[in-house]
């Protein structure tokens, strides 16, 4: 008897927080088989605020929007996309947006408004011109 409830109170906890996690957006454009970048190997980031189209000589591999509910603060999230750009084997991530948004977080009666950002990016393979 002890057993059967107990297994039912660890359901009931993975549904619930199962609901309350949150996702990231990744669509993969190619799947070509890449080696992931080393801490050694280059990755450019570049803002489309500041260069507004991506390069021409480059691969998209994929684009992705995070969630501010998963990675809220900038930086976070930019910690995020470059660990998420190494893993791909991109050696180009163009951030092509930010958003702010705010994020209410909380559980039963107790609640507060976090200010987070959310970015949209394409991560690239850009080879070099000879």
């Amino acid at each position: 008897m002890k057993k059967s409830i107990l297994f039912v109170l660890v359901a009931f906890a993975a549904i619930v927080l199962s609901g309350c996690s949150g996702k990231i957006d990744l669509v993969m454009v190619s799947y070509d088989k890449r080696k992931p970048l080393t801490l050694d190997d280059k990755l450019q980031i570049a803002f489309s605020n500041v260069i507004p189209v991506a390069p021409e000589n480059g691969v998209l591999i994929a684009t992705i929007k995070t969630d501010p509910e998963v990675v809220c603060s900038g930086e976070a999230a930019m910690n995020f996309l470059i660990k998420t750009s190494r893993e791909l084997g991109a050696n180009f991530l163009f951030v092509k947006k930010a958003e702010e948004a705010k994020v209410v977080v909380g559980a039963g009666v107790y609640y507060r408004v976090k200010q987070c950002t959310t970015l949209y990016a394409d991560f690239m393979e850009v080879k070099e011109e000879k």
